[in-house]
């Protein structure tokens, strides 16, 4: 059967290394030097206990989005969450966002952010997101950013998109069951991640 890719295409990950059972502080250190090559953020720069989400209850796309966006109140950077709510229900409306495999990766740009900002969350039920494959979604990833910042953009969701092309990846983040965990599962994978 063929398989089809996410939206975001991908080079082929390398095999684990020696490092993998390194500490989260040494992993970030040592993802943050890679980023660095290619000036954008990772995913520790950009999540931290408090933007990540397990097990979020939604009713539908539209409440899954907005509890997420909801999730920016009081963020350092949000200078109208109005328009950043704004914002991200326009550009779903251009095309959805749900990639394939169980994964959505709501974005947007606006003045109403003045740095990049983002949230990944499971959801505790599947959730009809009008995907390209039709599949139900349950990893969500929100990326906000000014109009500043197109290419950290793009390099943020190609890193993300990255990781979650895994099935072993997925499913460890929907076995998570705390925020601590999914942030170690991502930078254990980040950590793996060669640069472009």
């Amino acid at each position: 059967m063929i398989q089809r890719k996410l939206m975001y295409p991908s080079p082929i990950l390398r095999s684990p290394s020696k490092t993998h059972s390194a500490s989260l502080a040494e992993r970030r250190n040592r993802n943050q030097a890679l980023a660095a090559t290619e000036n954008t953020a990772t995913l520790g720069d950009l999540l931290e206990a408090g933007s990540v989400h397990v097990g979020i209850v939604a009713q539908n796309k539209t409440d899954l989005l907005q509890q997420l966006v909801d999730s920016f109140r009081g963020c350092d950077g949000v200078t109208d969450l109005q328009a950043v709510t704004d914002s991200i229900f326009e550009r779903e409306a251009m095309l959805s966002t749900g990639v394939g495999y169980g994964i959505a990766l709501p974005h947007a740009k606006t003045k109403a952010v003045s740095k990049t900002i983002a949230v990944f969350a499971t959801t505790s039920k599947a959730i009809d997101y009008d995907s390209f494959d039709q599949q139900p979604v349950r990893l969500v990833f929100m990326l906000i950013g000014p109009p500043n910042a197109s290419r950290d953009h793009i390099r943020v969701l190609g890193r993300i998109s990255r990781l979650l092309q895994r099935e072993q990846i997925r499913e460890k983040l929907l076995e998570a069951r705390t925020p601590a965990e999914i942030i170690d599962i991502l930078h254990s994978a980040e950590d793996r991640i060669p640069t472009q």
